[in-house]
């Protein structure tokens, strides 16, 4: 069962990708450095056994990490739209995780996915849409009550027919 107290290190045990993609973002733009310089402490603390993870707030490690400025940047783009989207083993752990703290006894678990993972989201309605089809029960009840105070993003016409033509 996922505790607040670990789990940033639940993110990183489960998906060890994401220590990849942080990598490779932070080499590939200046963009992180400009706007979020702590993640040059995060790859610091993740890649160095002597540092503590559990130093990063995990609502600051969540946000940081799963999502970017750049939208294309974010591991979610990639993960749903980008280079990882073939990469169903990947997906399906990714969503299984977030079903494992939507179903987490630990109520800060369960507002950690709503608000650092989820509400990103909403920024992004092709990710939305996308990432809605891999969302277990729990994951998707959570993510509806998001509806309560953000408005639902749009597909934009051309998003919107591409996707169509996809089908």
């Amino acid at each position: 069962m996922i505790i607040y107290k670990n789990a940033n290190n639940e993110l990183l045990s489960n998906i060890p990708e994401i220590i990849k993609y942080l990598e490779e973002r932070v080499v590939a733009t200046e963009e992180p450095f400009r706007y979020i310089p702590e993640l040059i402490e995060y790859l610091e603390i993740i890649n160095d056994p002597n540092k503590d993870i559990l130093t990063i707030p995990p609502h600051l490690f969540y946000g940081d990490i799963l999502s970017a400025f750049d939208k294309k940047a974010s591991f979610f783009y990639k993960l749903l739209n980008g280079e990882y989207r073939s990469n169903n083993e990947l997906i399906t752990r990714v969503f299984s995780f977030f079903e494992n703290m939507a179903n987490s006894n630990d109520f800060d678990v369960q507002c950690l996915l709503q608000t650092a993972v989820l509400e990103y989201l909403w920024s992004h309605a092709e990710i939305l849409e996308a990432a809605e089809c891999y969302m277990g029960p729990k994951t998707k009840l959570i993510n509806d009550t998001i509806s309560e105070y953000f408005t639902r993003p749009k597909l934009s016409s051309r998003n919107r027919s591409k996707r169509m033509s996809e089908k």
